[in-house]
């Protein structure tokens, strides 16, 4: 029975040879060390990119705190312990949503402040981001500096721009509090 279980194996490997050649090639790529420096881009210097022009149009996002992150931790907590009566009953994205994203009174705090400084088109995006279109100058006078902008150079070649403020920005203190970040992107 062995010799012809060996016979029945042999003549089917001899239809697939591909197969076998495909499988040890698989494997010595699975068992090859991955050193990212070799197979991802890497950043080798950032250089200054130049002024930019106060009549560029420019993004600013600010993204507003999210609320009750402490109750969500400790929610996640017992959601994931076996002896706690909330075990398994988890969140969906809108409950999660509800939870922690910014109060429309925040929104409107900052809506307003951005009114008195003369934007007059904040737009609100998704559930803790409001945007709004500026020019460079603009953007510098309500950030309180200058706008920098640098180049990031990579290792295959590639580069691209990044915008900052120079220092940390001199926005009101009440403002402050409800943002966790402000981006700043040039308009395509």
């Amino acid at each position: 029975i062995n010799a012809e279980y060996g016979d029945i194996q042999s003549q089917k490997m001899g239809r697939c040879p591909w197969l076998l050649l495909v499988a040890v090639v698989w494997t010595g790529l699975a068992l090859r060390p991955i050193i990212p420096s070799q197979l991802m881009p890497h950043l080798l210097r950032t250089e200054d990119a130049g002024k930019l022009p106060g009549s560029s149009t420019l993004e600013l996002r600010f993204k507003l705190k999210d609320r009750n992150t402490d109750t969500l931790a400790q929610l996640l907590v017992r959601v994931s312990d076996p002896s706690s009566p909330d075990y398994g009953h988890y969140l969906n994205k809108q409950q999660v949503d509800e939870l922690t994203a910014p109060t429309q009174s925040q929104f409107g705090l900052l809506r307003a402040w951005l009114q008195e400084a003369g934007v007059n088109t904040p737009s609100q995006r998704g559930t803790s981001e409001m945007v709004v279109a500026v020019t460079a100058d603009d953007a510098e006078r309500l950030l309180g500096d200058r706008v920098v902008r640098t180049r990031s150079v990579m290792s295959d070649g590639r580069s691209y721009n990044t915008l900052r403020a120079a220092s940390t920005p001199a926005i009101p203190k009440q403002v402050m509090e409800l943002v966790q970040s402000i981006e700043l992107h040039e308009a395509p």
